[in-house]
């Protein structure tokens, strides 16, 4: 998982934990932040898969709403239909339980 504070390139960067990683300009000033967060938090995968769906399903609707009029279609108009059942798919089968080993 990646947030991004700024749009300034990173620089440099400095690991804070063996899950997160601090993003860095030339200032010194923070840029960005990184997460390995499937590794550690496995539970978080189904809303991490949901909120991918549901943005999907809201560029879709946007579109069907307010279509813009260009002489082509944007990368965006077909990669949402493309990226929406994968996605899906994923987000079905994160929310299965396996059963425990002991």
């Amino acid at each position: 998982m990646h947030l991004a504070v700024s749009d300034e390139p990173e620089k440099k960067s400095m690991e804070s934990s063996p899950e997160s990683t601090i993003e860095l300009n030339d200032n010194g000033e923070l840029v960005g932040l990184e997460w390995l967060a499937i590794l550690r938090y496995r539970f978080l995968t189904p809303f991490m898969l949901a909120t991918v769906v549901v943005e999907q399903l809201q560029r879709l609707g946007a579109g069907q709403l307010k279509p813009l009029e260009v002489a082509a279609a944007p990368p965006g108009a077909t990669g949402s239909y493309l990226l929406l059942p994968p996605a899906l798919l994923a987000f079905i089968l994160s929310l299965r339980r396996r059963p425990k080993t002991d």
